[in-house]
């Protein structure tokens, strides 16, 4: 199975995203969401790429609203 049908079928579910190129994460496990990063609860930092700031806060707050 390569990366890509894996990240499709993991995007495909509402609780993935993409930051960049080479990461997938679980939102269930984010932290905080600063402007160029994402700092996960075992406090990995994860790069946002350019630009996709701004649609991940989105995402995850969207998320956050369905969680609750």
């Amino acid at each position: 199975m390569s990366f890509a049908s894996v990240t499709e079928t993991l995007l495909a579910r509402a609780c993935f995203i993409k930051p960049h190129r080479s990461y997938i994460v679980n939102m269930r496990y984010i932290d905080t969401i600063g402007n160029n990063q994402i700092t996960l609860q075992i406090l990995s930092t994860i790069p946002i790429a350019q630009g996709k700031t701004r649609e991940i806060k989105e995402r995850y707050l969207a998320f956050q609203m369905e969680e609750a």
